[in-house]
This record gives structure tokens, sequence and C-alpha cells, in this order.
């Protein structure tokens, strides 16, 4: 696992899987999201992004692992 440093209000960081491909994304909230799809050339863009949140979201935005429904 790789850990990302991400420089927002907002997410604390995000990790990277390179044996499932997931990116899990770490809010300042203790809220984690969970994406899939993606491989080295991904992480690399995000590391060398001159603003990493914005690249975070633009490459997260299409593949979002859907979280279970918490309402009963």
């Amino acid at each position: 696992m790789i850990i990302i440093p991400i420089i927002s209000r907002q997410i604390a960081f995000a990790k990277y899987d390179g044996q499932t491909g997931e990116i899990s994304v770490y809010y300042h909230t203790g809220k984690v999201e969970c994406y899939s799809g993606f491989d080295l050339d991904d992480l690399q863009a995000i590391v060398d992004a001159s603003n990493r949140y914005d690249m975070l979201i633009h490459l997260t935005d299409p593949k979002r692992i859907p979280q279970p429904s918490t309402t009963t």
C-alpha cells in the first residue's frame, strides 16, 4: 500500500493498493470511500499533479465503488 498525501480541508490522505487497484480516500471526518480500477499511471498522475486534490477527484469520479445502503 502507498499513502498519498492530499492537501485539502476535506481529505486527509489517500491509500493506493497495487494488488487490488483500489484507492481509499480518508476524510478528516473519518469517512472512507473506496474506488477501483486504478493502475500505477493513475497513481503517478496524482503524485505529479500540482493540485493532487483536483487530480484525485478527476480520476475517482467515474470509479466509485457503491457502498452498502445504511438505511433500513
